[in-house]
């Protein structure tokens, strides 16, 4: 659980396999679990930067989202 872990205090993937010594992201996720409850925080983060600080952006922006 130490690649899971260290995943979870915010540390990058390429550091993590530099310090386990994986060579290949495939081994890499072979170690780092990703768990249901990691989900929903990450979709709740999200859905806050998106309602908090990205919307204004998007309101602004001259693009739109929409295909044509």
């Amino acid at each position: 659980m130490a690649v899971t872990d260290m995943g979870r205090e915010g540390i990058d993937h390429l550091t993590i396999m530099k310090m386990t010594g994986h060579k290949t992201l495939d081994v890499f996720k072979r170690y780092n679990r990703c768990l249901e409850g990691d989900l929903r925080e990450a979709a709740s983060q999200f859905n806050t930067y998106l309602t908090l600080g990205h919307s204004a952006t998007l309101a602004s922006s001259p693009q739109t989202l929409t295909k044509k």
